[in-house]
């Protein structure tokens, strides 16, 4: 249990006569800040790249590639919309997905080539054919 009084007098803690002093709550200031910057370093700045490199993926994607969905679909992008893809999983059997349940890549070598793609400026269409 919190002993609320105590930790009324820290904060209210007056300056020793005669000096500054910063009392308690200037001494958690600091530990406060470093703990939200290594929070930021840990956390918040790799969601955002990973957020980032995933809507890069969704931006690249093109009729032809091969993707797996994020219920484990494998198909080929037979059409694309700015909302949904079409992905034939069979032959003559074409189902339509929003774009944001495309997870990425169907295989490593495809994955592979998107990004050399992004590093030249292209889409990732560079394999040999």
């Amino acid at each position: 249990m919190i002993d609320w009084t105590a930790l009324m007098g820290l904060i209210a803690m007056a300056p020793p006569e005669g000096g500054e002093g910063g009392g308690a709550l200037g001494s958690l200031l600091l530990p406060m800040v470093a703990v939200f910057f290594v929070f930021y370093l840990l956390i918040m700045r790799p969601e955002k790249r990973k957020k980032e490199e995933r809507e890069r993926m969704l931006g690249a994607l093109e009729r032809g590639d091969e993707v797996v969905t994020a219920g484990g679909i494998l198909g080929k992008i037979t059409a694309i919309t700015d909302a949904t893809v079409t992905l034939e999983v069979a032959p003559g059997v074409k189902i339509k997905f929003s774009r944001q349940h495309i997870s990425g890549p169907a295989n490593p070598e495809n994955k592979a080539a998107v990004d050399k793609g992004k590093e030249n400026g292209k889409k990732g269409k560079d394999k040999n054919k």
